[in-house]
């Protein structure tokens, strides 16, 4: 594994970096990104996005922020936008190169961030959705900081909350609610399930929520004062506040199909994966749980510990 830095980086500039100046604008939401960028550049407009001379409840104006950085230094070519959204993207595979190597190992991380990498996805994100990109890595920052304070140690918890909650509130600002609450969504399902009071209470929900509230509420409220209900009514469906809405039955099929789709080409493995999964661990669940049992004794045995070993030998 000592070349997997090595051929990740090599992944990251085939996929993310070359050919990126070849084409034009490839969709409708990264040729309207560029248009609302340069309204707002020649009316020197802060505050609201606006799309034909008129305000676009899309989503936060925090969001076209990369866009309109991109256009002030390269006006007219959507080159150094797509530069940024891949930077986005590597951000994104070393969170999750990070999150694998601290709960499954060396070997879970690389593996995991080259499937991320090479799938249809994050591509097609970075060079059309940068917004997609920004919520998803502002939200699994907060996912992870909220399981290192459920699962983690204790020094230092109140400081890394702090960061965690930034981030969620920083979701809020520049994506929108779905972005920044799911981290806490899943995190309450989890403890609900669990039963676990003791761990609601170490990550401290209600003041993190204060926290988001205050980073985020200054440009929510100005544009209440601003658009009002108009502007209320499009906030549940930030960062696509201006897609035609489906039925919300289709939500569950969507979610299928866009894992299939956007994980393409390892979706195709996704049957057979299910189906070991599911032997094994119906064949080995009695011996794990006992293993399981031994390692909270022994705090050595662990899958990580195990996997440092194998990767020192």
């Amino acid at each position: 594994m000592r070349l997997a830095p090595v051929v990740l980086a090599t992944l990251c500039v085939a996929v993310l970096f070359l050919g990126l100046d070849r084409v034009g604008y490839l969709d409708w939401r990264e040729a309207r990104d560029a248009l609302v960028a340069r309204e707002m550049l020649r009316r020197r407009e802060a505050l609201t996005p606006i799309y034909g001379r008129a305000a676009l409840y899309e989503k936060p104006v925090l969001a076209y922020a990369p866009e309109v950085l991109a256009r002030t230094f390269a006006p007219g070519s959507p080159l150094r936008s797509r530069q940024l959204r891949a930077l986005f993207a590597v951000f994104l595979l070393l969170g999750t190169a990070s999150l694998g190597a601290r709960h499954f190992g060396l070997r879970a991380a690389w593996c995991s961030a080259a499937v991320l990498a090479t799938s249809l996805a994050l591509p097609l994100a970075a060079r059309t959705d940068g917004t997609q990109l920004l919520g998803t890595l502002l939200g699994w920052v907060g996912a992870a900081g909220l399981a290192d304070a459920v699962f983690g140690r204790s020094a230092g918890r109140d400081a890394r909350l702090i960061v965690t909650y930034g981030a969620l509130g920083a979701a809020l600002a520049s994506v929108g609610p779905l972005a920044a609450l799911w981290p806490l969504g899943g995190l309450a399902l989890y403890l609900g399930l669990t039963r676990s009071h003791e761990a609601w209470r170490r990550a401290r929900p209600l003041a993190g929520l204060a926290i988001m509230a205050g980073i985020a509420l200054p440009w929510y409220g100005a544009m209440i004062e601003r658009h009002g209900a108009l502007f209320l009514a499009r906030v549940p469906f930030f960062p696509y506040g201006v897609e035609v809405a489906g039925p919300w039955y289709a939500g569950a099929v969507l979610a299928i199909s866009f894992l299939v789709v956007g994980f393409f080409p390892w979706s195709a493995l996704l049957p057979a994966a299910l189906l070991h999964a599911a032997t094994w661990w119906r064949t080995v669940r009695r011996p794990m749980l006992r293993s399981l049992h031994v390692s909270q004794e022994r705090p050595g045995v662990d899958p990580v510990s195990r996997e440092q070993r194998e990767e020192a030998t």
